[in-house]
């Protein structure tokens, strides 16, 4: 069987793409090398942006989060509270959800396939015998048959695990609780945050570096006093906290999601740039299905970059400047100069990124401090006038 568009990966990529196009009346089928909605390695957090693109029912939704709970290494608190800043999904149900909205739309789903054989012909794409007019790559890895044709790329992986379990509660269920602690969370910090009912999501994400990632989940409970814990389930994986990649189209594919690098290098978050990518690909390639050269589809990099590339940017930024905060020393000093901006301005900057419009606090002095963590803590000092 033909098919237009072949989509290799079903989770938050994938699945949003093959609905989008779908719903535009383009054949789709998609292959995933598991069972979806069996296993994830995502938190499951939605912006509203997520919402409004794909109109997520409530039953989906945990929690919602006003705002965030810091802790630094010493264990002092932070509080910075909003309104609702982004949405906790139950993971496993919302990619359940996106499964059957795609199959009602049209798309057919191979599950426990793993689309090993590919072929990028001049006039077709193959993939597990199954024909298209072109594919588009949304799983964790590019495939060495794409990768071989793009680019070389220097990417950073993170490791993380979370476990959804019992015994443990944030202090307010509205409320993110982040720790940070460079001895246990390298890099980026560890949480807390309901799952409803009597249900914590307790993960971190962390540099890979010599310890492995289930001793500094022990530490972390370990600090924080919590051991009788009752593991219900166990998320895990790597994600890529690096720029995104220098070409995602070639002849007959594009490429989204983590394989592209469209996550957060800052905040990790991707889950609203795949379905914002999801989007843009539901308007480019229909155009373009029966002629999908490389010079066409250099219009679907040209349109996310328009859409989001100057933030993701700014969270490459943000990931370079805490990266130089490599001591739970300069972490103390950094939550206590942060804590001096108005919380407004904090605020304003949350909802920029929870609706996908740039951040850009720092946009103007930003290169000039990123070499040397002294100088940033100099300039939050300097200019803590611009914050008022």
């Amino acid at each position: 069987m033909s098919y237009d568009v072949i989509i290799i990966g079903g989770s938050f990529s994938g699945l949003t793409s093959a609905y989008f196009l779908a719903k535009k009346g383009l054949k789709v089928c998609l292959f995933e090398k598991g069972k979806i909605g069996e296993f994830t390695k995502s938190t499951g957090i939605l912006t509203k942006s997520v919402i409004d693109d794909l109109g997520v029912p409530d039953n989906l939704i945990e929690t919602y989060i006003n705002g965030i709970l810091a802790y630094s290494p010493k264990m002092v608190e932070y509080e910075y509270r909003f309104k609702p800043l982004y949405f906790q999904s139950h993971t496993l149900k919302f990619l359940n959800w996106l499964k059957k909205i795609s199959a009602d739309s049209g798309v057919d789903i191979f599950e426990k396939r793993l689309c090993k054989d590919i072929k990028i012909k001049a006039n077709e794409v193959i993939c597990e015998n199954k024909k298209a007019n072109m594919l588009i790559v949304a799983s964790c890895f590019i495939p060495r048959q794409i990768k071989s044709i793009l680019p070389k790329e220097n990417i950073t992986y993170y490791s993380g695990l979370e476990y959804i379990a019992e015994g443990i509660k944030p202090k307010d269920k509205h409320m993110w609780e982040a720790y940070i602690d460079y001895d246990i969370s390298p890099g980026y910090f560890s949480w807390i945050t309901s799952a409803g009912t009597n249900l914590s999501h307790i993960g971190l994400l962390k540099k890979n570096n010599n310890m492995p990632i289930r001793k500094s989940m022990s530490s972390f409970l370990k600090k924080i006093k919590k051991r009788n814990i009752k593991i219900k389930e166990i998320r895990a994986g790597v994600v890529p906290l690096s720029r995104p990649i220098k070409k995602t189209f070639g002849r007959r594919f594009v490429i989204v999601g983590d394989a592209a690098n469209h996550i957060g290098s800052f905040t990790s978050g991707g889950i609203h740039y795949a379905v914002r990518s999801a989007k843009i690909l539901s308007r480019i390639i229909p155009q373009h299905i029966d002629e999908p050269t490389e010079e066409n589809l250099k219009d679907y990099q040209n349109e996310w970059k328009k859409q989001f590339g100057k933030l993701l940017k700014e969270e490459l930024w943000g990931r370079k400047i805490y990266d130089k905060f490599n001591s739970n020393e300069r972490l103390e000093l950094l939550l206590q100069i942060v804590d001096t901006i108005p919380r407004n301005k904090i605020s304003n900057i949350f909802n920029n990124y929870t609706n996908l419009n740039q951040i850009h606090p720092f946009q103007t002095y930003l290169p000039h401090i990123i070499k040397n963590p002294m100088k940033i803590l100099k300039y939050f000092n300097q200019f803590k006038s611009h914050w008022a």
